[in-house]
């Protein structure tokens, strides 16, 4: 009976079950759910719940993961309830150091859960049933037990065990602040059709103001072989990239415009190699997205154990990308010619310093031409370096390395050397000039020392 009431629902909802989720059901169903549902009306009291409340959620959950959802909000009220409360947890996205270093044992962490269902009112005979049934749709519930645990396969069936898709088994419905499945694919369809329309619109507004989320759910179509229409994405994704307003993830490390580097990284290794120099070249047609298009083309020219900070042009894409996107950079600081360098905006010195990522061989007699005509030195360094905030240093080796590549460390410290003498007795009126020198003076080069590593030219 239970058989053909799920049959029923799946056809009533237009859906199918793959060989994965047929598995998934049978193990819920023989470990657990066939003990529960032993009459005739508790199976018609069951699916008929289900069929009821899937409505708006098919296709956007997993068909197994809202079953058991459902199961429990029926038949373990006490069970379901917490589930909001413990979603970190649960999602694996948890902040808490305990919960991260935890030292107990998988046996221990089973047994917490054990109590967990004793307190949430869960009979004696079902505690084991119930927590297998946790386990089906929790990774971290599964590696609590010793098993292995899957967050990937989590999110790429839109389980309840990743943060992405949590909400949507909680209201019984796509939240507000969610864009249903059907829409992201009609708007990734619109994108690509260069058709774009509401869902595109809206797509890329959640883009911008829900980063994370979007380039998860992006990353996985790609991770299933779903093609994406990666050039117009890295276009849209230049423009919006100076409108970001998600906040970090990973208790602050990774912020949005992390998270969408190293997605356009990625679309971009899906361009053919012809294409990449000019999709980088119209990402680089304002500021914000020269810096986009930099930070990527240096992902995608740098493999993750190689350092350099410097884009790599082995490849002749490579090459015609780097002076594509040096040229519009050069483009975007034409405006600073008649200006002081004290008038340099934060938009200007992040393009000095992508320039000096991409090509700094064309950046140094553009930084040698702008002394020449009234920029003075010191008050370029001011705006170049930021000052530091404790504990890190206003000078490291990278910063010497980005110096050596903009100015060559020879000529600096010649055209400095005054200067540095000087402030060791009266410090400079600007306090941040001063600390550059003193720096500076201690980092000084001693004779024959070899200059920072990275500062050579592209290879």
């Amino acid at each position: 009976m239970s058989i053909r009431a799920l049959k029923a629902i799946v056809d009533s909802h237009g859906l199918s079950m793959t060989p994965g989720e047929e598995r998934r059901f049978s193990e819920a169903y023989f470990r657990h759910l066939q003990d529960r549902l032993q009459t005739p009306r508790a199976v018609k009291r069951y699916f008929g719940q289900a069929d009821a409340t899937l409505g708006s959620l098919a296709g956007n959950v997993d068909l197994v993961d809202f079953l058991i959802v459902t199961f429990l909000h029926t038949n373990e009220p006490g069970v379901y309830r917490p589930l909001k409360r413990h979603r970190a947890v649960l999602t694996g996205s948890s902040i808490d150091p305990a919960q991260r270093r935890s030292a107990q044992q998988p046996g221990e962490r089973a047994d917490r859960w054990r109590s967990r269902l004793r307190e949430a009112g869960v009979a004696e005979e079902h505690v084991e049933g119930v927590l297998n049934l946790l386990a089906l749709m929790f990774p971290t519930v599964q590696k609590d037990l010793g098993n292995g645990s899957d967050t990937k396969a989590a999110a790429q069936r839109r389980g309840i065990g990743s943060g992405d898709y949590f909400d949507r088994y909680m209201v019984f419905g796509v939240p507000d602040d969610d864009l249903p499945e059907a829409t992201f694919d009609q708007a990734l369809a619109q994108l690509t059709a260069d058709a774009p329309g509401e869902e595109a619109a809206e797509l890329l507004l959640r883009l911008r103001d829900d980063t994370h989320r979007i380039t998860r759910r992006i990353e996985q179509r790609r991770s299933t072989g779903t093609s994406v229409p990666a050039a117009a994405l890295l276009k849209s994704m230049a423009d919006s990239y100076g409108q970001l307003t998600a906040e970090p993830e990973m208790m602050g490390l990774v912020n949005s415009g992390m998270s969408l580097q190293f997605l356009a990284r990625d679309l971009l290794t899906d361009l053919p190699p012809e294409q990449r120099p000019g999709v980088l070249a119209a990402m680089a047609a304002t500021p914000d997205g020269a810096i986009l298009a930099t930070r990527t083309l240096h992902r995608a020219t740098n493999s993750d154990d190689n350092d350099s900070e410097q884009v790599q042009t082995a490849e002749d894409w490579a090459l015609q990308a780097r002076d594509a996107v040096a040229e519009r950079i050069a483009h975007h600081l034409t405006p600073t010619m008649g200006s002081l360098a004290e008038e340099l905006t934060d938009s200007d010195t992040d393009l000095i310093w992508m320039w000096r990522h991409t090509n700094p061989d064309t950046l140094r007699p553009w930084l040698h031409q702008r002394l020449d005509n009234g920029w003075e030195l010191l008050p370029l360094l001011a705006k170049l370096i930021q000052p530091a905030s404790h504990p890190f240093p206003l000078i490291d080796h990278t910063t010497l390395a980005g110096l050596d590549a903009m100015f060559g460390l020879d000529n600096l410290y010649t055209h400095l050397e005054p200067f540095i003498h000087a402030s060791t007795g009266n410090s400079p009126a600007n306090e941040h000039q001063a600390n550059i020198l003193q720096a500076l003076g201690e980092h000084r080069p001693t004779t024959g020392q070899t200059p920072p590593s990275n500062s050579g030219t592209t290879t």
